[in-house]
C-alpha cells in the first residue's frame, strides 16, 4: 500500500488518493502531499506517545503488584480498580497501540 507494485499506481498512505508519478530514480513517494505527509507524521506522533504514557503507566502499576505493602497499593488506584487488572488492562492496551504503530509504519512501505 503506498508503493508501486507490478504497474498499479501508487496510493497515499493517509488519503487512498493516487500519487504523481515522478522520475524513475530516488525512493517512491508515500504521501500525495505536504498536508497528507504532515498528518502521516502526526499520527505516528501520536501512536508514540500514547506507547510511552502507557509503557510509564505500566511501570507504575507493576511496582504495586510487586509491592502490595507501598503506599499507592493501600490507597488504591483512581479507578478503584484492583492492580493486576489495571496492569493487564495497560498490557493490552499497549499491544493495540503497537498494532496500530505497526500498521501506520507499513503502510509507508
Amino acid at each position: 500500500m503506498g508503493n508501486v507494485n507490478d504497474g498499479e499506481s501508487a496510493l497515499c498512505a493517509m488519503c487512498g488518493s493516487p500519487i504523481a508519478s515522478k522520475a524513475d530514480t530516488g525512493r517512491p513517494s508515500s504521501y500525495c502531499g505536504i498536508a497528507c505527509r504532515r498528518a502521516g507524521e502526526y499520527a505516528l506522533k501520536r501512536k508514540q506517545t500514547a506507547l510511552l504514557a502507557n509503557e510509564r503507566e505500566q511501570r507504575s502499576a507493576r511496582l504495586i503488584v510487586e509491592n502490595p505493602d507501598s503506599l499507592e497499593a493501600i490507597a488504591g488506584d483512581n479507578f478503584g480498580r484492583v492492580p493486576q487488572r489495571v496492569l493487564d488492562d495497560l498490557v493490552e492496551e499497549q499491544q493495540r497501540l503497537e498494532g496500530e504503530l505497526r500498521s501506520l509504519l507499513h503502510s509507508l512501505d
